[in-house]
């Protein structure tokens, strides 16, 4: 009698996504950069504050650090607990440093030479709040499910995604109306 093979724990359609979604943020930080070298643009001064330049650097390295861990899984699924262990954490630090930058951009008050318009998605790192929002639906979607399997689960989360976005747009929309960064 032939055993059936042991199923593979290699990475799941929510790791392949937030891999993909790593990969658009980090060619979006790039398209930024280019943005950034344009002189006398608010995207230039902001870059030139060396806070800037490490938010943006963490933020990329945050980025490649879960499309190697990533491939890691893909090649070592023996490991499948220790990996998504350290994709959970790697989404909590992006939700982590994307609000942090987010925070510290709307309270720059040290260079009225500028104003960014376009808070909170650029001339951030991972896009702001969308890179949070990608780190913090993978976090969803990695609750557990309980009772509920399926397509009733995945419409939950999905729901929550959406509250997600909704209370981050409200978060920001509270810290631009106390800093003035949305006027």
């Amino acid at each position: 009698m032939i055993e059936p093979r042991p199923k593979r724990a290699g990475p799941t359609w929510a790791e392949i996504l937030l891999s993909f979604g790593c990969s658009m943020l980090i060619a979006t930080d790039v398209l930024t950069g280019r943005a950034s070298i344009l002189p006398q643009t608010a995207e230039a001064y902001y870059t030139a504050y060396k806070e800037v330049q490490a938010f943006h650097f963490w933020s990329v390295f945050l980025d490649v650090t879960v499309l190697v861990t990533t491939l890691g899984w893909i090649l070592f699924s023996s490991k499948a607990h220790w990996f998504k262990t350290a994709l959970l954490v790697f989404a909590i630090v992006g939700v982590v440093l994307a609000w942090s930058e987010l925070v510290w951009a709307a309270h720059l008050r040290s260079a009225p030479v500028f104003h960014l318009s376009e808070l909170p998605f650029r001339p951030l790192g991972n896009s702001g709040i969308v890179g949070a929002q990608l780190f913090g639906t993978y976090i969803l979607v990695r609750l557990p499910s309980g009772k509920v399997g399926g397509w009733q689960a995945i419409f939950i989360k999905g729901g929550l995604a959406v509250c997600l976005w909704a209370l981050q747009m409200l978060l920001w929309d509270g810290i631009s109306r106390s800093s003035g960064a949305g006027a």
